[in-house]
Order: C-alpha cells, then sequence, then structure tokens
C-alpha cells in the first residue's frame, strides 16, 4: 500500500509505537494528526514531524465523538487512521477489596483498548471511504493488538480480552469492507498488526526481552507498504506458528504471570 503523502491520524502518539510511527511516516511526507493525552509530549512530537496534536482523553465517549468531529472538519482528507492509543492494568476479580475501583478499571479499560478504536472506525469510515474513491488508492484502518490476545496471561485479563476483541472486529470488519469492496465501494483495508512486549511507557516494569518501539514501528510501516491484512512483529511471529502447532500448550505459557 502506497503510503507516502498520505493524511495519517495516529492515536496514542506521544511516546512509544505511537511516537516512532509518526517519525517514520513523516519521513514519508505524511501529513499527521496525532491524537494523546499528554500535552507536552504530544506537542514535541507534533513540532518534530510538523504534525497537527489534538490533545484528547480517548477514555471518555464524548472526546470520541468531538474528535471525529474536528477531524470531518479540519482534516476530511484523512486517508489512515492507525488505532495505537492502549492501557494495560494489572488486576484481579476473586477477593478484590475495592468492587468500585474494579468496575471503574474495566470501564477504563475497556473503552480505551476496544470501544473507542472501533468507535473511530465507525465515525472515520466516511471520510475513509471518500479518500479512497477520490484517490483511487486504498485507505486503510490499523488496528494495533497483542500477542496477548492469543495466549492471555492471567494478571492483566481485561487487557487481554479486549485487545482479542479488537483483532476478531478487524477481521470482521475485514470482510465486510472486502465485500463492499467487491460491489464497488470504496476500498478500506483493515489490518490486524499483533505485537510482542514492547518497551514502552506501557510495559514499564513489567517483561524482560522487549522489543525496540522502533523496531516495531519499522516492522508496520513495512508490513502496511507490502499490503499486508496481518502484521506479526516480532515474537509475535513465533507465537503465532505455536499456537497452530500446540494451542493448548501455549494457552498455558502466560498462565502465571
Amino acid at each position: 500500500m502506497q503510503l507516502r503523502n498520505r493524511t495519517v491520524l495516529i492515536t496514542g502518539a506521544s511516546s512509544g509505537i505511537g511516537r516512532q510511527l509518526a517519525l517514520l511516516l513523516a519521513k514519508r511526507g505524511c501529513r499527521l494528526i496525532l491524537v494523546g493525552r499528554h500535552e507536552q509530549r504530544l506537542a514535541t512530537v507534533a513540532e518534530a514531524v510538523s504534525g497537527n496534536a489534538i490533545v484528547t482523553d480517548l477514555a471518555r465517549p464524548d472526546a470520541v465523538a468531538t474528535l471525529c468531529r474536528r477531524v470531518a472538519q479540519d482534516h476530511p482528507e484523512v486517508s489512515v487512521l492507525i488505532n495505537n492509543a492502549g492501557v494495560q492494568l494489572n488486576g484481579r476479580f476473586a477477593g478484590a477489596e475495592d468492587s468500585d475501583r474494579l468496575l471503574q478499571d474495566i470501564a477504563f479499560e475497556t473503552q480505551i483498548d476496544l470501544i473507542a478504536p472501533i468507535q473511530l472506525c465507525a465515525s472515520l469510515l466516511p471520510l475513509l471511504s471518500q479518500q479512497s474513491t477520490r484517490s483511487g488508492m486504498p485507505s486503510a484502518v490499523v488496528n494495533l493488538s497483542t500477542g496477548l490476545a492469543l495466549a492471555p496471561k492471567q494478571s492483566a485479563a481485561v487487557y487481554c480480552a479486549a485487545k482479542a476483541g479488537l483483532r476478531t472486529f478487524t477481521q470482521a470488519f475485514r470482510f465486510q469492507a472486502e465485500s463492499e469492496r467487491k460491489r464497488g465501494g470504496a476500498d478500506v483495508r483493515a489490518v490486524d498488526v499483533v505485537l510482542p512486549l514492547v518497551d514502552t511507557p506501557m510495559t514499564e516494569g513489567r517483561g524482560t526481552g522487549k522489543l525496540r518501539p522502533e523496531t516495531a514501528a519499522a516492522s508496520i510501516v513495512r508490513g502496511l507498504e507490502r499490503g499486508q491484512s496481518s502484521i506479526f512483529v516480532g515474537k509475535a511471529r513465533l507465537l503465532r506458528c505455536l499456537n497452530r502447532l500446540a494451542p493448548g500448550w501455549t494457552g498455558r505459557m502466560f498462565r502465571h504471570i
């Protein structure tokens, strides 16, 4: 897929993989819409890539709607949506001391990791479709997931479930998009990215042997340019093979983590 000179919206763009994607895409002449919660860090990235920074908290459903209206008004030429923002909370259900806090954490995590990406896809799809029709090139929705969607760990049950749900949504949305394209409609691609443990602020203090965010971002961009519908990055490629050969074993890999 041709990425040069596109208008790309990236969520979670103030650090980690989102920041590195912005830097790589800027080198390809892309116009960048950078979304994040941390104003100063987001402004620093936006300045580095001459992008447009939109500070918003995707945990608030009303903020998602406001963001989409702003993009439609100010950046109707957007043709690539990269849902990168994510949050992972550790917690146990059995013996939880504060049930109200647990329910709040579930809502917070699910909103950012699953609901907001789906809402952004739904709300921005008309713009993506219009750009594909006008340019004659495919638009794309790129959803970042994790190997934990294939082999969940016990300490982050909601995160694993949300990311597995996002991966399933991406596959189902791809079927819809392919059907629309066959009927002569717009060409919108749905791309599923499965990541290993990457060294980002979200994974601070978690695990070892982490992949550098620069390496992860480069793999994602390379996969997009090759037209891959599913991009398995780093050790996630090995996990995919193991999951096919010994699904029971991979299902137990992170049982005690």
